[in-house]
């Protein structure tokens, strides 16, 4: 079997250490570099931990594709919690079946909705930092939803590995990117690929 980092959001990180202060995203709310990402992914990481979810735990998600969302991304994968990524418009009753069909721990959400846990309520609680779950391969790391165009929006689930066998197949240095490039993508990060 093939050796993976022990953590898909640390090793992103580590990656990027030598451009901390590079912008990674950009939102009409303004930038957030890499140094900012961790640091705000690995505070809500311990938020989510002082909140009682553990690793393998579903949470699902319902927040716009804004700076916050790549934050608890990340979070949810230094922990090795399971973010059920969810459309921000998703109806209460979409959310509640999806619940319960995973047993999820919480709903997060931007606090445009009254659910269990509002990103925005947390993001200047101190928590403390914790050790990174070390996960399997083959161990959840996200999953989304289909179209919902047969009237019943499917869960497609995704391994840890396929981050890596992505990030190992994308081929960076065939675009000649450094760490001044931009990249700009409309891709909604919230829905199932393809």
């Amino acid at each position: 079997m093939e050796r993976y980092p022990f953590n898909y959001a640390r090793y992103i990180f580590e990656h990027n250490r030598l451009n901390s202060d590079s912008v990674a995203f950009v939102d009409s709310q303004g930038a957030l570099t890499y140094q900012q990402w961790q640091f705000e992914s690995e505070k809500f990481a311990a938020v989510l931990t002082d909140c009682g979810i553990r690793s393998n735990n579903y949470v699902v998600v319902c927040v716009k594709t804004t700076k916050q969302f790549p934050v608890l991304f990340f979070a949810c994968l230094l922990q090795g919690i399971v973010p059920v990524l969810l459309e921000p418009d998703s109806g209460p009753e979409l959310i509640a079946r999806f619940v319960d069909k995973l047993q999820a721990s919480a709903v997060i959400t931007d606090g445009e909705h009254d659910y269990k846990i509002s990103i925005t309520k947390y993001c200047n609680k101190n928590s403390t930092i914790i050790k990174d779950y070390e996960y399997q391969p083959d161990d959840y790391a996200f999953v989304i939803t289909s179209s919902g165009t047969t009237g019943d929006p499917k869960l497609v689930r995704h391994r840890h590995k396929i981050l890596f066998d992505v990030w190992n197949t994308a081929k960076i240095s065939d675009y000649k990117l450094n760490s001044n490039s931009v990249i700009m993508s409309t891709a909604k990060l919230n829905y199932g690929w393809g």
